[in-house]
């Protein structure tokens, strides 16, 4: 048994969830932190184009693959703390 699985029903561990997150690109208008909400119904991929966005954010590489469920769950996930990052100063 996996003890880093991420979810019954779908095919990633925490660890390789993670390593995709970490290539998701978000735009953000915003420099406070912003919830956003991934839900997914049944089985099937999931890209971050279920991501859902708001007037604040913007997911632009939206074809990023995430994970895969494999059985007939609903995967619903918030993630209330996006901190958008800032230029560095000169």
């Amino acid at each position: 048994m996996n003890p880093y699985r991420c979810r019954k029903g779908t095919n990633a561990d925490y660890i390789d969830l993670i390593l995709r997150l970490k290539q998701l690109v978000i735009y953000s208008s915003s420099v406070d932190e912003i919830t956003v909400t991934l839900e997914h119904k049944g089985k099937g991929l999931i890209t971050a184009a279920m991501i859902q966005e708001n007037p604040n954010i913007k997911i632009i590489n939206k074809d990023l693959y995430l994970l895969e469920v494999t059985e007939d769950v609903d995967f619903n996930r918030h993630r209330p703390r996006i901190h958008p990052r800032r230029p560095p100063e000169s």
